[in-house]
């Protein structure tokens, strides 16, 4: 919902300051007016923030270069309305970089010079895109009054579009705030001012927002006549509001198993979104035509739409990491200058009552609050940095739980397509089936940051049983579990031991012409929770596989050690790693800090 989102309210926020996309003829003609111009005056800034505005969909880099010379130039000639416009197109060219701190920190700059200006019209413009900047890192309060302000000045102005713009951008928080019913009322205002005004590009947008809404609040009636409408308003020159509305009426049809008209609505939705170049909107296509082949039992198609899904699902995963780290940057930065202005306040406060005693005791008095000031501010940067180090290392973890899901899923789609093609239909089906039920397990385990001992068993029991499947007779196992564990109450990373067995088997049992057995036991040792694979296998040197290399096999270990380090940091525990080689197969240790639910 976050990434669709926040392609509306580029259509619906960024606009405000420019238009809808940059044209090679009327950026030909700024560039070479620009290159005859030369006066250092209002004209070559006016002309330095219109080139940028054209240019920053295609080249954020030029666009912001052209911004700061605009600024630099704005301020030597002393022209206000020239640098508070200047601010507010380097605040846009960082906005569109995702350097989100940056440009909110241009657009406060633009509200602060427009102040001598009182250019209310400006003001509004500034504040929606601190709204799209606020509602992009997840700051959903800040954006609502950002969005509210847009909305007052709007109307004071009886600008009907930017009221529309105005209503639509307050309705797409509230639906990410799951207020569905406030945001069905905002889109539907909205939707009747679009139809007064004929603002038919507008009225195709809202009601294909008012669809996902009414969708995501159950009221499916309600969305497929929205996205009905939605796909018949769109034109070629509105593709990802139509591409939106086809998809999201494929899902309803889906789902009231009307599987022909589905695949013909999810096709059209991806050929859109490849012309258009979206990469939300195409995975959103993939998933809904994964579900739809799965539904009519054809097993190549509906694999190959769900790799093409998850592939863009972790690719849009990085900017969406990217943002929350930023996010937390910012919040790590206005609360030091909060507390720095905080303690100059009271710095001031105690020199005035100081003066007041006299020379002498104003003298002690100074130094002895210096002295205690300087470790106040001390100790409070020194807080601060923790805490932002350790967000930096919980958002490290998260990543690298990222990088270990595709890792493990594209093995396993490589044996489950190696297995359906050696196989007999009905039973690649049951493996599949098994497989499916493993997929799933394993993207719900993949946003939470523990699961409890019991999961993890049941996981791995279930990856067992697939692989001693595949493998035949050739593997056998058994997992082992000291009686003092409260598996319910006892939490792990999910997924921890998953490289190690993967290793077992193939790299130590698939060569025995015979098998091997693995054993998995899970005991408490030293407040820590010790996780060991054992197997029989030919052993590390027979297979000639070296865990410190960078082959696709070590990879998953790697990622495991990574992330015992960052817990030590972050938990302040000892956990570690231990392989030890024995005359047949391998031993692995894994000693994880204890978490327990209560």
């Amino acid at each position: 919902m976050n990434s669709r989102k926040t392609v509306l309210l580029i259509i619906f926020g960024v606009c405000i300051s420019l238009r809808a996309a940059p044209q090679s003829d009327v950026v030909d003609s700024l560039k070479a007016a620009l290159a005859v111009y030369e006066k250092q005056d209002s004209g070559k800034v006016t002309l330095l923030i219109n080139l940028s505005n054209y240019v920053v969909w295609e080249d954020t880099q030029e666009a912001l270069k052209l911004a700061n010379d605009a600024l630099d130039l704005a301020k030597r000639i002393r022209w206000i309305k020239g640098e508070a416009y200047a601010y507010r197109q380097v605040g846009l060219a960082h906005y569109r970089e995702a350097n989100f701190l940056e440009a909110m920190e241009m657009s406060q700059k633009a509200l602060k010079v427009n102040r001598e200006l009182g250019d209310r019209a400006f003001e509004a413009s500034v504040y929606n895109n601190l709204g799209n900047i606020n509602s992009d890192i997840k700051q959903y309060q800040k954006a609502q009054e950002a969005y509210e302000n847009y909305l007052m000045l709007s109307r004071e102005l009886n600008q009907k579009d930017g009221e529309v713009i105005g209503l639509v951008n307050r309705g797409l928080v509230y639906r990410e705030l799951e207020q569905y019913q406030k945001a069905i009322n905002d889109l539907q205002l909205s939707l009747d001012i679009a139809r007064q005004e004929e603002f038919v590009y507008f009225e195709a947008v809202i009601l294909n927002n008012l669809g996902l809404t009414c969708r995501d609040a159950g009221q499916v009636d309600e969305a497929s006549n929205y996205f009905r409408m939605s796909a018949s308003l769109a034109g070629s020159e509105n593709a990802m509001t139509r591409s939106s509305s086809l998809n999201g009426l494929a899902g309803i049809f889906t789902k009231q198993n009307k599987l022909d008209s589905a695949m013909l609505l999810a096709s059209a939705a991806l050929d859109l979104a490849r012309k258009t170049g979206s990469l939300e909107q195409e995975r959103d296509a993939w998933e809904t035509l994964s579900v739809i082949y799965d539904s009519i039992k054809n097993e190549t198609q509906a694999l190959h739409a769900f790799r093409r899904f998850i592939m863009l699902r972790d690719s849009i995963l990085g900017l969406e990491n990217k943002s929350e780290l930023t996010r937390k940057n910012m919040q790590f930065q206005m609360d030091l200058k909060q507390a720095v202005s905080l303690a100059e306040i009271q710095r001031q406060t105690l020199y005035r009552n100081i003066a007041i005693s006299g020379f002498l005791v104003l003298v002690l008095a100074s130094v002895l609050g210096y002295w205690l000031y300087k470790r106040r501010r001390d100790a409070l940067q020194s807080g601060k940095e923790a805490e932002f180090q350790r967000n930096v290392a919980e958002t490290e973890l998260k990543l690298l739980r990222s990088q270990l899901n595709p890792h493990f899923i594209f093995n396993s789609l490589n044996s489950i397509s190696d297995y359906i093609e050696k196989n007999s239909s009905d039973t690649a089906i049951h493996y599949l089936t098994k497989f499916s039920k493993l997929m799933r397990m394993t993207l719900a385990n993949s946003e939470k940051e523990y699961v409890s001992v019991k999961e993890d068993i049941e996981w791995m029991e279930l990856y067992l049983e697939l692989e001693a499947n595949r493998l035949k007779e050739k593997l056998s196992y058994k997992i082992t579990l000291d009686n003092t564990i409260d598996v319910e109450n006892t939490l792990v990373p999910p997924m921890t031991l998953q490289p190690f067995v993967e290793n077992s088997i193939w790299h130590g049992i698939s060569p025995k012409s015979e098998g091997g057995h693995i054993t998995i036991t899970i005991a408490i040792e030293d407040d820590h929770l010790l996780y060991s694979v054992e197997d029989d296998g030919v052993g590390r040197k027979a297979a000639a596989l070296n865990l410190a290399s960078n082959s696709e096999g070590s990879y998953g270990i790697k990622i495991t050690e990574n992330r015992i380090h960052i817990m030590n940091k972050v938990k302040g525990s000892k956990g570690k790693l231990r392989l030890t080689d024995k005359e047949e197969g391998l031993r692995v240790d894994l000693k994880l800090p204890l978490e327990l639910l209560y």
